[in-house]
């Protein structure tokens, strides 16, 4: 198909947020302890990344990759997280605020697709969530 290499990067990884170790009773328990503020803050395990760094990761490997990549077609295949993630790069909007009144949802095995006109220089969405081929 596009006969490219296949590029392993360790920075479209999902959030580096838990080890197995914290049941989902116990990860809701300290969720629901936690203010709005402090969450984005809060690292739930050891050699974790709190939702901050995981953002900050993401924008940081779109940005390389954009510009490495300038004026390519570039395929990600990553997980949900990430994604949601890759929406406030491109919106424009910060971890910081969890109060923001909406979040995008990603159905596994989804596809999400964005395209920068050739005379443009703003990325648009052109599908979210498009999990018809399944």
């Amino acid at each position: 198909m596009l006969k490219q290499p296949i590029v392993l990067d360790q920075e479209v990884a999902e959030w580096r947020s838990e080890d197995g170790s914290l049941s989902t009773e116990e990860f809701m328990t300290r969720w629901q302890q936690l203010s709005d503020a402090d969450r984005p803050f809060y690292r739930w395990v050891e050699g974790g990344e709190n939702r901050m760094e995981f953002s900050l990761r993401v924008h940081v490997a779109l940005h390389r990759i954009l510009q490495e990549h300038d004026g390519k077609t570039i395929v990600i295949v990553t997980h949900g997280g990430f994604i949601q993630m890759a929406f406030m790069y491109f919106f424009g909007y910060g971890e910081a605020n969890l109060r923001y009144g909406a979040a995008p949802e990603i159905k596994r095995t989804s596809i999400t697709h964005w395209y920068k006109p050739l005379d443009g220089n703003r990325w648009m969405l052109e599908r979210s969530n498009d999990y018809h081929h399944l």
